[in-house]
């Protein structure tokens, strides 16, 4: 452990320790510094006395493939005009904890909030925010091995769906992370694409929509790809519309497969087990849903094995 260029703490083995935050990773790349309160992006964005003040501006500074991190600060506030789209192998993370968490928050417009095109791409910790009207999505995937780790996803009247997957998104991993619907939210995650992707990996997620904030459609709607090798452990979900699904798997012209365990689902009273899931060729175990304040949970899909 070695003091470094960070007056405000320490670093070991290179990596900035800076107090709470959400889990700075190791790197031999660099790390660069964004905060919208203390920042200027005619600061070379290398410490977190000198930060660039917007995330598009550390983007630039960062290198593709090497490891770069760009951290982003506590209290941090963007409304996005433009759409961010990190450089492949770079990791995004904010600090702090609830509302200290970094929010982005989309202006009106027809852009993607984020859009993924690079490959191995990690976004931590931060929280991304709709918009009044004309956002398209929050997050578009279109490379490759993205990771979202602790992530809050947060609909507004903009977009009808939270995230695309227009093209890639193969290796896909999501773990924490929130998924807020909002009123006119139709579909958490809409798979587009017309190449198959595979080996998604969700672990101990929430879908929260109640009252006007409702998942219209489906949590997950293929409508073209195949995915295969899909693997979702621990899915809390609550706010499904009546008659609407939280997996479409079965609408695509292409295939699905793989498991899904510990889901738990509460819906409206129009709710039913058979209509739940649409699970075309994936196996489910463990997987609950309640229609009803106190109700006990019945057991979906409702199919019984000969």
């Amino acid at each position: 452990m070695s003091i470094t260029a960070f007056p405000n703490g320490i670093s070991s083995f290179g990596v900035p320790v800076l107090g709470a935050g959400g889990g700075i990773p190791s790197t031999t790349g660099t790390y660069y510094f964004v905060s919208s309160t203390t920042g200027s992006d005619s600061n070379s964005g290398l410490s977190d006395s000198t930060p660039v003040a917007t995330l598009a501006q550390a983007i630039t500074l960062s290198t593709a493939s090497v490891g770069d991190v760009i951290i982003v600060m506590p209290a941090h506030a963007e409304t996005v005009s433009t759409t961010i789209t990190p450089k492949a192998g770079t990791t995004i993370v904010g600090l702090g904890f609830g509302r200290l968490r970094p929010v982005f928050t989309a202006s009106t417009g027809a852009i993607d909030t984020f859009t993924i095109s690079a490959n191995n791409v990690t976004l931590q910790n931060f929280v991304i925010v709709g918009a009044a009207s004309g956002v398209t999505a929050l997050i578009e995937i279109s490379g490759t091995y993205p990771s979202f780790i602790d992530m809050e996803i947060q609909g507004a009247a903009a977009p009808t769906t939270l995230v695309t997957v227009s093209g890639g998104g193969t290796g896909a991993f999501w773990k924490n992370c929130r998924f807020r619907a909002a009123a006119g939210t139709a579909v958490g995650i809409a798979i587009e694409a017309t190449a198959i992707a595979a080996d998604w990996l969700m672990v101990n997620n929430y879908v929260h929509g109640s009252g006007v904030r409702d998942i219209d459609t489906a949590f997950i709607q293929m409508s073209k790809a195949s995915l295969t090798g899909l693997l979702i452990n621990g899915l809390y979900v609550i706010g499904i519309v009546g008659g609407q699904t939280v997996f479409d798997f079965n609408s695509s012209t292409g295939t699905i497969d793989g498991f899904v365990v510990n889901v738990h689902v509460a819906a409206d009273a129009a709710a039913t087990a058979a209509n739940i899931m649409d699970e075309g060729g994936m196996v489910t175990s463990r997987c609950f849903f309640s229609d009803a304040v106190t109700a006990v949970g019945g057991r979906f899909p409702a199919t019984t094995a000969s």
